[in-house]
């Protein structure tokens, strides 16, 4: 059985898409995930239906529609990247913010250290703890 170069790149996007909607299901948060569970049985479906069709050659097309759904998949799979891309630089930006601001708050640094080491230093030294065996478990553990 030969395929033509259009069935060979729908099989290969649909591929492509149920792999995506696969891995998106398992990455969505707990709200997505039904949508993507969704959108993969779908996209399974379609793969399953263009397979049967280069089978039984007689049957009606249905390439246009499957290149459709993958084409709509894999936009919504963009999306929700890109959402979520957005979501860690968010969150990325705010710890950012957040030790920038108790670094800052070191006003003297102790010689041959960096702001880090010498508020890690007051730290240590307010809870009582030694400086060097808290960077001793560290490398430990």
């Amino acid at each position: 059985m030969t395929i033509t170069k259009q069935e060979a790149d729908t099989v290969y996007a649909l591929a492509r898409a149920l792999e995506d909607t696969g891995r998106l299901c398992s990455l969505a948060e707990s709200d997505d995930k039904l949508e993507w569970r969704k959108k993969n049985q779908e996209t399974q479906c379609a793969l399953q239906d263009v397979l049967k069709q280069l089978q039984e050659p007689e049957s009606e097309p249905t390439a246009i529609e499957a290149l459709t759904l993958a084409l709509e998949t894999e936009r919504d799979a963009a999306n929700l990247y890109a959402k979520q891309v957005a979501h860690w630089i968010g969150k990325h930006d705010a710890i950012k913010a957040q030790y920038e601001d108790l670094i800052n708050q070191v006003s003297r640094k102790f010689p041959g250290e960096s702001r880090h080491e010498t508020a890690k230093r007051y730290i240590c030294n307010w809870e009582g703890r030694d400086a060097d065996s808290v960077a001793k478990q560290e490398v430990k553990g």
